[in-house]
């Protein structure tokens, strides 16, 4: 056929010095036990560099290949491939070279046939190499069927000796399924070429002599997201004077180029208009292919970009989302505006409308912020405050506030209550009143026109749009804006001790009947439902909670639903009602779970509700379960007075009941540390006094003086706000004074009484326990028994299990003396065992104590250290479980687990399961090794 060889393209190109990349090498030379490894990656992902890196550190035998277009044809491919055997032998091959050289009509799979009996045949020599690595460089450009064919067939039956490598700009079809699924087949993509901070710093300096300092460092990282080819060329850019603060295309003109003659050329002008559209939306799908591109079916726009290996970056497990290297984007949007005239602001209109039909309202008000559209901007806004988008968004909200301008932000009431919301849940209390006072000057400067809000008999803020936000507000915008101030303003009074102002703004927002406000009642009976408690109005509370929870679940609001399944679940577990608050909480976490709201920013509560009930029915196991989801969930942003609670102080009730006394005081001395950085201008009604969990520390400890001096002086203090916190405290007040000899049944009387009357059937129980506890102490064992007897008779129907137990030897011992009665025998016989289970926990505990301290430390390979849960998520995984199937071993939800393996895919660096246990399989084969040489 007259083909020229050219000996340069069977030559392995040289690198000159490169970057050791150990990792890697070290994949490559696990690979190539087997058949086929496949390195498929972008221009200038540094593929050739490390196979031959690899190649020259190994001193393998090998034959290179350096594949171009003229080589998408049967005859030249295998002519070159079998003139490259020769250098093994000269025998190799050369019957099939003989054929193609003289022009002889030879079918594909014949040469293949041919060369593969020569190789069976020159295996039998003594000197042959051990292993051949044949290496396949650049074979995106073959495509053509004949060639694809006879290379399956040469991988199928080549023998075991040979290992080929590929390197190609996308994957090649070459059954790599099936290849993969007998174990033939090993692949390196994109994101594991990448290099890292440390790669990019001692690429730098070897190539270029350049020494970034920290922060450009940071800057070339994020643009170039370990790039190779973007790397270099930025430095080179760096080098011939471009500035050293910016890295962007601007300056670098190399990287620029790079991408037109590499990338973009290469595609035709249809596509090339259907890559300018995609750079003007930060992520994709096949759907919206279809509306931004000229393909009529967006999956096979999908399918060739894929294939194309285009620096594309996939979003997520499913396969749905994708978005571009943010360099490569950054690039279309230059080119696009510098030679093209594409029409970007209608390619940007068009997407941005695309994004709210699917309620993508971050994405679509992004576009609207580079239109600089801010009327729209405002309306999508809106729409996101009022989505349940807005509740997983919080630390996001202030950048989109921030983004208006000024002038705006001072005149649109939506932009002040938001502010006033983030100012609130970092606990910057005085600034979220001025935010709050803000929209209600926005309001009073609205003169009546007509407003509807004005004939619904609410004057005060009714009012039309002066000119400077015309067509921005409307009716319900002002008046949900507003509202949200109002339930704001109502929690910062509330916790100031104001609790008749804090309901009064409750019942004007529920009160409101029109309904663009309705979304919001929910919040206000949650406010109701939180000040009965704290009146100790338990009956009251229970009621405005199932009010706010229904309605919450009507509108959808999964925040709503948790906070005030927090409240609901303690006013339940106090009124005795503790079989209802489990089945409360289960519903509700089903219900969440079904609407995808289990990552809320606020589930911790959840949690945290969890934790308390789980306690009261001795089932600590299930208790620590529920704490660890809660510390895994909490927030940043999270409310601190929900973490101390749901934090600190479950931490801290849960090391009680666990007998690991040792680690209370840390988590009581971190306990007053947050409330003396979060606390100090608010009253703290609803807390447990700090110096009240001290002395019970030392009761646990047989100590009772730190309970009598704390009795001694709260006498002398202001009783709490709160009512329930005060029965509360008063049952040890009269439990030391009952210690220091006194006479106590009075007091546990009227302690009693006010029990009775709000409903707290668990102080009732207490105040007889107390007497049962301070007779038996005095040596009044019939006076101890009466009274534990009427403990019973109360507690029976409600199913108390800790209140009793966590009352220790007296108690128990008191069971034992009339557990042979007929009195609520199998009740008391329930209790007994309790205390059994929990003695026995206590050990166990003790012994993970132990054990926990000669744990070794978690794998380098972790970029950071994963908690015990995300370890057994990641056993099971390991072990092959599905999700569901390990959710069901763990007792969590499918949603809990995929929430996990997200962290550890973060905290690995990877990107799916396959890739994570990829990678821990190679650390635990490089620890091998390591000892092995040892």
């Amino acid at each position: 056929m007259g083909f020229l060889i050219l000996p340069t393209k069977l030559n392995m190109p040289i690198m000159g010095e490169v970057v050791d990349r150990p990792a890697l090498s070290e994949r490559l030379e696990i690979y190539s036990q087997s058949k086929l490894t496949v390195l498929s990656a972008p221009a200038g992902s540094g593929k050739t560099t490390l196979v031959s890196h690899w190649l020259q550190k190994t001193r393998k035998d090998f034959l290179w290949f350096s594949i171009d277009k003229e080589n998408d044809d049967p005859a030249s491919f295998w002519l070159y491939l079998c003139t490259g055997f020769q250098k093994f032998d000269p025998q190799l091959g050369r019957t099939a070279i003989n054929h193609l050289e003289q022009g002889v009509r030879l079918e594909s799979h014949d040469v293949v046939d041919l060369l593969i009996q020569d190789l069976l045949r020159f295996a039998r020599k003594w000197d042959r190499p051990s292993q051949i690595v044949v290496v396949l460089d650049d074979f995106h450009v073959i495509s053509h069927p004949e060639l694809l064919r006879s290379f399956n067939r040469f991988l199928d039956y080549m023998p075991a000796w040979l290992h080929v490598v590929i390197t190609a700009r996308r994957l090649p079809k070459l059954s790599l399924a099936h290849r993969h699924s007998r174990l033939q087949l090993n692949m390196l993509t994109q994101h594991e070429l990448a290099m890292t901070r440390a790669d990019v710093t001692r690429l730098l300096q070897l190539k270029l002599a350049l020494s970034p300092d920290g922060t450009l460092l940071d800057t070339i990282m994020s643009q170039t997201e370990g790039w190779i080819s973007a790397v270099l060329l930025t430095g080179l850019s760096m080098k011939a004077g471009g500035s050293q603060t910016q890295t962007s295309l601007r300056q670098n003109e190399y990287l620029s180029e790079f991408l037109l003659e590499e990338v973009f050329s290469q595609f035709d002008d249809a596509f090339q208009n259907d890559l300018l559209s995609l750079a003007t939306v930060p992520r994709f799908c096949a759907a919206m292919c279809e509306v931004m591109t000229t393909q009529g079916d967006g999956n096979h726009f999908l399918n060739r970009l894929r294939d194309a290996n285009l620096f594309i970056v996939r979003l997520d497990d499913e396969g749905c989302w994708y978005r571009m290297h943010s360099l490569l984007q950054e690039w279309l949007l230059q080119h696009m505006r510098a030679v093209s005239d594409f029409d970007e602001a209608s390619c940007r209109k068009k997407a941005m409308q695309w994004f709210m039909a699917q309620t993508l309202y971050e994405d679509a008000i992004a576009q609207a912020f580079v239109l600089q559209d801010w009327r729209m901007a405002y309306q999508i806004f809106c729409r996101l405050c009022d989505s349940q988008t807005a509740f997983k968004q919080v630390e996001r909200f202030s950048t989109l506030v921030t983004a208006f301008p000024p002038h705006l932000q001072d005149a649109l009431p939506r932009l002040a209550a938001i502010q006033a919301g983030l100012r609130y849940v970092h606990g910057e209390y005085h600034q979220a009143a001025q935010c709050v006072h803000r929209v209600y000057r926005i309001s009073d400067q609205m003169t009546p026109r007509g407003n509807p809000l004005e004939a619904a008999g609410h004057a005060e803020i009714a009012g039309s749009v002066d000119a400077e936000t015309a067509g921005y507000v409307d009716t319900d915008d002002l008046l949900i804006s507003v509202q949200m101030a109002r339930l704001l303003e109502s929690n910062l009074l509330r916790f100031q001790g104001q609790l008749e102002s804090a309901s009064a703004l409750c019942r004007a927002v529920y009160e409101l009947s029109i309904d663009s406000a309705q979304p919001l009642k929910c919040w206000a009976y949650y406010g109701l439902a939180m000040d009965s408690f704290i009146l100790g109005r338990i009956e009251e509370c229970i009621a405005m909670s199932f009010k706010a929870i229904n309605l919450a679940k009507a509108y959808k609001d999964g925040s709503c639903v948790i906070a005030t399944s927090n409240w609901v679940t303690e006013a339940l577990k106090i009124h005795g009602r503790i079989s209802l608050a489990q089945e409360l909480l289960d519903t509700n976490y089903d219900w969440l779970e079904q609407q995808g709201m289990l990552s809320l920013p606020n589930v911790c509560l959840l949690h945290g509700s969890f934790v308390s009930i789980y306690l009261e029915t001795n089932q600590l196991s299930k208790a620590w379960n529920s704490y660890q989801n809660l510390e895994d969930s909490i927030q940043k942003y999270t409310d601190s007075r929900d973490v101390v609670w749901a934090r600190y102080y479950l931490h801290y009730d849960l090391l009680m009941q666990s007998g690991r006394l040792a680690q209370v005081a840390q988590v009581l001395d971190q306990l007053e540390v947050y409330l003396g950085t979060h606390f100090d201008q608010l009253n703290q009604t609803i807390f447990p006094d700090l110096a009240l969990l001290r002395a019970l520390q030392a009761l646990q400890e047989g100590r009772y003086q730190s309970l009598l001096a704390w009795a001694n002086a709260s006498d002398q203090t202001v009783a709490h706000k709160c009512e329930i916190q005060n029965v509360f405290e008063r049952g040890f007040s009269i439990l030391a004074k009952g210690f220091e000899g006194r006479e106590i049944s009075s007091l546990a009387s009227q302690m009693r009484e006010q029990a009775q009357a709000q409903g707290l059937i668990s102080s009732e129980i207490e105040s007889y326990l107390i007497e049962a506890i301070i007779a038996t102490i005095q040596g009044r064992i019939s006076e101890a028994q009466r009274a534990m007897v009427e403990a019973l008779q109360l507690a029976s129907p409600c199913g108390y299990i800790n209140l009793f137990v966590c009352k220790g030897p007296v108690v128990k011992s008191l069971l034992q003396s009339i557990s042979g009665s007929e009195t609520h025998a199998e009740y008391c016989q329930k209790l007994l065992d309790a205390f059994e289970v929990r003695e026995q926990f206590k050990l166990q505990s003790h012994a993970c104590d132990e054990v926990e301290s000669f744990m070794p430390e978690t794998p380098s390979v972790f970029i950071e250290p994963l908690t015990s849960r995300e370890q057994d998520v990641l056993m099971l995984i390991r072990q092959g479980c599905s999700n569901k199937k390990a959710a069901e071993l763990l007792a969590l939800s499918p949603t809990t687990i995929r929430t996990h393996l997200q962290n550890i895919y973060g905290k690995l660096g990877v990107n799916s399961r396959t890739e994570a246990i990829a990678k821990i399989q190679l650390f635990e084969q490089q620890q091998v090794s390591s000892k092995g040489a040892l």
